[in-house]
């Protein structure tokens, strides 16, 4: 007897083709939204058609075969879950994403269409891994650092060409990457705190839904050539760790990350803190709703700058400047045809001299325009 697993050999891949299956399937979410729950986080659902030829997939550069050709975005995963949207999805208010190995922007748009068919989102992958060479990192288990301009097109690219088509969502942390501030920021003890806060604005004055993932709000560290538990390291609720689960952690887990000065205790009574950073900007996009549904457009003046990345959110007579720097050292940038007299939120050393901008180490400015 065998089984197809794409994953461990104790997650054995549900056969979609089968109607029974997907019957159970619906039946299980139908009873999940009757309790009232909010949605679903659909994990691998890129992945739920196969080609039924099951071929072997192209050898890669390392010897082995590259099953994503023959397992992503497959011919009826589409049918699938409109299939699952007229059956549950439809008939409850949720909140849905998928994470979507490999996709396209036009595979997102039909995954996050905008008539509500499918799904509300999907998590996309081309800005934190390799995305089979397409992708801002060389290769995510190391502790090589993204190539920013790269970065910085991507986020772009994803921003405007689903706008008005698909939403958004946006991350910069989970389960299986890097730590964003190991990743994209700077985790050594000098400049950790600042480039956390730093990365809190670029993933909150994007368009689309902010996702966070546990310890990103208190700027837990951490790189996967340590293992996947040292980029879960549980949350440390209370400052004296009481609120720890009874057990063993893992060895993989950097016990620093578990001080009380971290700690959500701890970090809720600092005003200055990277939890009320991100909890100020859950205001903030409240308060100005171009940061919550206000168009995005990239602003060019910003390009001739590697590490510097800037666009404009507007919307209803509402605009907005975003500027940020992802370096260790001051960046610089002119704006000339920009107000820069109304700052909403500043995070590190922000200078104006006329049109001119600079930017300290990890800062980050949202101008009123």
């Amino acid at each position: 007897m065998y089984f197809l697993h794409l994953f461990s050999k104790k997650q054995p891949d549900l056969n979609w083709d089968n109607p029974r299956v997907r019957d159970a399937v619906f039946d299980m979410m139908t009873w999940w939204c009757e309790k009232g729950i909010d949605g679903f986080r659909m994990d691998v659902i890129s992945m739920i058609s196969k080609d039924q030829t099951f071929p072997d997939g192209p050898i890669k550069a390392d010897g082995y075969g590259d099953l994503s050709p023959h397992v992503c975005n497959g011919p009826r995963v589409h049918e699938f879950l409109q299939e699952m949207n007229r059956r549950v999805l439809s008939h409850y208010d949720l909140l849905t994403v998928g994470e979507a190995a490999s996709v396209t922007i036009d595979e997102a748009k039909k995954y996050a269409r905008s008539d509500g068919k499918e799904l509300g989102m999907v998590f996309q992958f081309e800005h934190v891994g390799p995305e089979n060479g397409k992708g801002s990192v060389i290769d995510k288990w190391t502790t090589g650092k993204p190539q920013m301009p790269k970065v910085r097109a991507i986020l772009n690219k994803w921003q405007q060409e689903l706008d008005g088509k698909a939403w958004n969502s946006l991350y910069l942390d989970n389960h299986d990457q890097p730590r964003c501030v190991s990743m994209f920021g700077n985790d050594s003890p000098e400049w950790r705190v600042l480039s956390a806060k730093m990365l809190a604005t670029c993933l909150h004055m994007q368009k689309g839904t902010p996702y966070i993932y546990q310890g990103e709000e208190l700027g837990y560290w951490g790189s996967k050539s340590g293992g996947d538990e040292y980029v879960r390291t549980p949350i440390m609720w209370n400052s004296d760790g009481s609120s720890l689960a009874d057990g063993k952690l893992s060895g993989k887990v950097d016990r620093t990350m578990l001080s009380s000065g971290i700690s959500v205790e701890s970090q809720a009574k600092d005003d200055g803190s990277i939890l009320n950073v991100y909890r100020r900007f859950g205001v903030l996009r409240d308060q100005y709703k171009a940061l919550a549904k206000g168009s995005f457009d990239y602003c060019p003046a910003a390009s001739s700058v590697a590490s510097v990345s800037a666009w404009y959110r507007a919307y209803d007579g509402q605009k907005v400047l975003v500027v940020h720097n992802f370096s260790a050292g001051n960046a610089s940038v002119n704006f000339t045809s920009d107000k820069l007299d109304n700052a909403v939120a500043t995070n590190g050393t922000v200078k104006v001299n006329g049109s001119r901008l600079t930017l300290g180490a990890y800062s980050s400015v949202v101008f009123l325009q």
